[in-house]
């Protein structure tokens, strides 16, 4: 196979399948008059498929065999030693697993005669293997389970009246990495080579060639091979690859989809790739044939055969896409999902092999190899231990939570707020609070902040002592979207630089959005206050504080950071304070930049950045610190302050999340 050709744009060579696909238009027939019927055998399952001398005479791991067999549900889970292909052995030969697994023939049990509706409520349309390096990702998918979708697919009789569709209706299948380039060197030319070398194609596509002939059809119009797209014009289905471009990947009917290293698209050496963008634009383009699949399934069709999409890669975090459908593949039971290290795929590696990797770079060995990754990719801190460093013994100043705010105007609009629990008094300490004002993306933070000298000459320690997030809401059934109330959360700072009433507030710094208004309010009142945006040198100077270890922060409520699910907004909210450790440890450096996480805000986070900038060019005002006593007396009780004209004493529109135990929210 030659190199894909050079173009301004990736995807240019999709025009060929286009090109083909309007050679079939202009011919002025109904695209069906073209699907012959031809005098083939098709193999019986997918491992036939893949052994057989007749059809693909390859070779398959016994960890391959069990994601095929169970992506296509072609094995009896009643006639079959399910303790064998639950836990089955890398090093295992393919003549036990066949000898263990009783595969289906043509969708039936040759054991108990029951078929694929008789055995499964459901087929899975999704495979989610993220695997080490190493472990045959490229050659299953490339190499056995898309020619084998193509192989099933061309046996139904004139697909389009099949599903129910009209009768021009043209078929995809698609192979997507970061670059076209990529996408043709791994699983094209896995895929291209098989059907080019396998003996049950050569022979199919010489018989296409010729009718052709024979029926006096232009050459190609039933079949052609090319360096960039395999098309089989009886079926009107055209393969190809591409680039991860939303454009030329929106708007098609596919039957399949591959995507490679999906897992990596969102680093730094791949930013222009967006995985969740790539990921729904196929999901969507196989929704045609998913639902069309169903309905006959409903109706008895037990070899109905939906749009497939094979997502393979190694992981670069734990909240990379990769690792988010495998989570999502614990409750959605059409993803078969694989979670596999390198030597638990392959018979190939072993651990003992791999020593050297690890001793070298632990971090990457378990990354790579081990398929466990870390909290993020290119993190800007990138030593989780000091960011667990920061955590200490001490409770937070005071304790809080959610309530709900309901519009005096619209009384079926509500909005997400937050309140104190309890007083929070403290005139000695000279104190900071930073706010980060989210609305409806993000979440609405505020953190309250002071300094103590280290004992170790001019050095200081920067100390977090509370902070509160207002994280909007999504409802789910409807995609509505609560946002945050801004003047409920502008009355907790006021309440708390509120002299008498709260705190020793020296300055509140704002981030530049929506803060102009809360700034010019706070002067008012005669408190210090101004707006800034954080630059490059201020993400550094937090960050040197914590590698230095003076930067510190409440106890957390979580002790491992990956136990947090930042994607549940019930487990983010009963642990702030490990929500605000984990935007320290994911947040990212790409290029010269500072963004948010893959997943979740940098709310909390952004707080600390404008608190620790302006802390450190007014040192003298903060650091004349008295001793603080234990518990930094917090009184516990009913929330009641004053502000201006605003009064708050309790709430009749508070929901409790959870009970308060102690000094914490549990």
């Amino acid at each position: 196979m030659g190199r894909p050709r050079k173009s301004n744009e990736e995807n240019s060579h999709l025009l060929d399948l286009d090109a083909l696909i309007g050679q079939v238009i202009d011919a002025g027939l109904d695209p069906s008059v073209f699907d012959v019927a031809l005098d083939v055998e098709y193999a019986k399952n997918v491992i036939d498929f893949a052994l057989s001398p007749e059809y693909m005479n390859t070779k398959l791991w016994s960890r391959q065999a069990e994601q095929a067999v169970r992506l296509y549900c072609e094995y009896c889970p009643q006639c079959s030693d399910m303790d064998f292909l639950d836990d089955v052995p890398v090093d295992a030969a393919m003549g036990t697993f066949r000898s263990r697994v009783v595969l289906l023939e043509y969708g039936v049990c040759p054991e108990c005669d029951k078929n694929k509706c008789d055995l499964f409520d459901q087929l899975p349309f999704e495979l989610v293997s993220c695997l080490g390096q190493r472990s045959g990702k490229t050659a299953l998918i490339g190499g056995v389970i898309a020619p084998y979708y193509i192989h099933r697919f061309l046996q139904i009789p004139n697909p389009t009246r099949y599903y129910g569709l009209m009768s021009n209706t043209f078929f995809q299948m698609t192979f997507v990495a970061v670059t076209a380039t990529q996408a043709y060197e791994t699983l094209w030319s896995a895929f291209k080579g098989a059907i080019s070398s396998s003996p049950w194609f050569k022979d199919y596509i010489l018989k296409l060639k010729e009718v052709e002939k024979e029926r006096g059809f232009e050459k190609g119009t039933l079949v052609k091979v090319m360096d960039s797209v395999v098309w089989f014009g009886n079926k009107q289905l055209g393969c190809s690859y591409a680039a991860a471009d939303m454009k030329s990947l929106r708007g098609r009917t596919r039957v399949f989809a591959g995507i490679d290293e999906l897992g990596w698209f969102n680093t730094a050496e791949s930013r222009r790739a967006n995985s969740d963008e790539t990921y729904a634009a196929l999901s969507n383009s196989l929704r045609t044939l998913r639902s069309a699949s169903d309905l006959l399934w409903s109706r008895g069709e037990y070899n109905t055969l939906p749009g497939f999409m094979a997502n393979i890669s190694s992981p670069s975090s734990q909240y990379d896409k990769i690792m988010r459908l495998l989570k999502e593949g614990e409750r959605d039971n059409r993803k078969e999902c694989f979670h596999l290290s390198s030597w638990e795929a392959s018979p190939l590696i072993t651990r003992e092999s791999l020593a050297s990797e690890e001793i070298n770079d632990p971090v990457k060995f378990w990354r790579d190899f081990g398929a466990v990754p870390p909290l993020a990719n290119n993190p800007f801190i990138e030593s989780q231990g000091a960011v667990k460093s920061m955590q200490t013994p001490t409770l937070p100043l005071f304790n809080w939570r959610i309530k709900y705010v309901t519009d005096q105007v619209n009384k079926n609009m509500r909005y997400v707020a937050a309140e104190i629990l309890g007083k929070v008094q403290d005139r000695m300490t000279p104190r900071l609070i930073a706010v980060d004002g989210g609305e409806k993306q993000n979440a609405f933070a505020i953190g309250v902040f002071r300094m103590e000298p280290t004992g170790a000459g001019d050095e200081f320690k920067v100390i977090l002592d509370a902070i509160i997030e207002a994280k909007p809401e999504k409802i789910a059934e409807t995609g509505e979207v609560i946002p945050v109330h801004f003047p409920s959360m502008f009355n907790l700072v006021l309440g708390l630089c509120d002299p008498n009433k709260g705190l020793n507030v020296r300055a509140v710094l704002y981030d530049r959005w929506q803060s102009t208004g809360e700034v010019q309010r706070l002067r008012d009142m005669r408190v210090k206050a101004e707006k800034y945006s954080p630059k490059e040198q201020d993400f550094k100077t937090l960050r040197n504080l914590v590698y230095s270890g003076n930067f510190k922060t409440p106890r957390w409520e979580h002790q491992e950071l990956s136990d947090l699910d930042v994607t549940n907004i019930t487990q983010v909210r009963k642990s702030p304070y490990t929500h605000l450790a984990v935007q320290f440890a994911t947040v990212r450096e790409v290029g010269k930049k500072i963004v948010k996480p893959e997943v979740g805000d940098d709310d909390l986070w952004r707080t600390c950045v404008l608190a620790t900038r302006y802390l450190v060019e007014n040192k003298k005002e903060f650091m004349a610190t008295p001793a603080r006593k234990k518990g930094h007396g917090v009184t516990v009780g009913s929330v009641a302050f004053k502000s201006g004209s605003n009064y708050f004493k309790g709430s009749r529109t508070t929901t409790s999340i959870g009970s308060v135990k102690g000094k914490y929210r549990h």
